[in-house]
């Protein structure tokens, strides 16, 4: 597939900071990823200021409306932007207008349209013939479905996003995050043994990534790989858990103050995240630390728009 026809258009002068960042990262050279992707933002910006693409406008403001708790604006330059993705006939596009979309409706709880979305972009992403777009379309979509609690068909495409995964050391983070994401569907699906044989086998490839600053990704998955191992020791008779609750914790906080995504989202998440250590606290009969904890899910939640997470009935 031409570069015109996948919607990619590369910038020569960020090409070389490209190679270098995957060359890092192939070589396990974690500080000085970090060093290159600050580089690589860094001339981005720069590009954004003296060449402002219309859809990163629009992806602005969408971040704009959304920090300030307006949704209907969030949608509607999302909404612009699939507008003219559809125009421009690039399915690379098409998915991540649809993307965001979807994660805008997850975050919403609006259920029905946030799964009909994901699975319109990996639509999108499996026409646009590309193995690690669609690797990326179906965490979304598996993600989106086992927050709605749908078990079985998030673990289907989980398996999906694993397979499509290149071997090589250039793809082991990503081979790590669906690892931690199909455990995730294992537990819901309650084959705790499965979900742990997945946990061993992606941390190998997430822990070497602890220490770096800006794996804004790596330490996602690891915040949800110490929540599942959080659920494991409670299926196994320790509600407590704290360890593994405040390895969730730690990991959790590390990527909502990343800034290259730090915003609702990521926020959202932490704060989802402690209202499970809180409900874990008040089973393990620690219900001073448990209300502190639960208290601050509810602050962030409040900061960003959100309502009460006490408020909702689904599995978080």
């Amino acid at each position: 597939m031409s570069q015109r026809q996948n919607g990619y258009k590369p910038d020569p002068e960020l090409l070389p900071l490209i190679k270098e960042g995957f060359n890092s990262i192939e070589d396990g050279r974690v500080s000085e990823h970090d060093l290159i992707v600050e580089e690589l933002f860094a001339h981005l910006e720069k590009m954004a200021s003296e060449n402002p693409d219309p859809d990163l406008m629009l992806q602005m403001e969408a971040d704009r409306c959304e920090g300030a708790g307006d949704w209907q604006g969030a949608e509607a330059a999302y909404q612009q932007a699939l507008d003219r993705a559809i125009l421009s006939g690039t399915e690379a596009r098409q998915y991540k207008a649809l993307s965001n979309l979807s994660g805008l409706h997850a975050l919403l709880d609006n259920e029905a349209k946030a799964i009909e979305l994901a699975r319109a972009a990996t639509g999108a992403a499996r026409n646009a013939n590309l193995a690690m777009l669609l690797s990326m379309a179906l965490e979304q979509q598996a993600a989106c479905e086992l927050y709605f609690n749908l078990a079985s068909e998030a673990l289907t495409a989980a398996d999906e996003a694993l397979r499509l995964v290149e071997s090589g050391t250039m793809h082991d983070l990503r081979r790590g995050r669906c690892l931690v994401l199909r455990a995730n569907c294992r537990m819901a699906s309650r084959d705790q043994r499965a979900a742990g044989v997945d946990l061993d086998a992606a941390w190998q490839y997430l822990e070497p990534w602890s220490a770096s600053q800006m794996a804004a990704g790596a330490h996602s998955a690891l915040g949800s790989w110490w929540s599942i191992k959080a659920r494991i020791q409670a299926a196994q008779g320790d509600s407590f858990a704290a360890e593994a609750w405040e390895g969730a914790i730690r990991h959790r906080r590390r990527v909502a103050a990343t800034p290259q995504v730090t915003g609702v989202y990521t926020q959202n998440a932490l704060a989802k995240t402690l209202w499970a250590y809180g409900q874990a606290l008040h089973a393990a009969g620690r219900t001073s630390q448990a209300d502190q904890v639960s208290a601050e899910a509810e602050t962030i939640r409040e900061q960003i728009g959100l309502p009460p997470l006490s408020e909702r009935r689904r599995r978080i």
